[in-house]
């Protein structure tokens, strides 16, 4: 399974999540670039300065700050 169909799978096993892609076209820092982030909106109510992400699939190995 590659990550889109596991983005897929989670979008339409899970109700109430939302599938994000960082890009520069949607504001996200480029470190996050193709980055999936799933957030959970049950109510389809939360503004984007309030979500938070419950679960992300990043590409790439980001070396540790040692602080988690």
């Amino acid at each position: 399974m590659d990550e889109a169909a596991i983005a897929r799978y989670i979008a339409t096993t899970f109700e109430g999540v939302d599938v994000v892609v960082a890009s520069s076209e949607n504001g996200a820092l480029e470190i996050a670039w193709s980055d999936s982030f799933f957030i959970y909106d049950p109510d389809r109510n939360l503004v984007e300065a309030n979500e938070i992400a419950v679960q992300r699939v990043e590409r790439r190995k980001i070396p540790s700050d040692g602080r988690s």
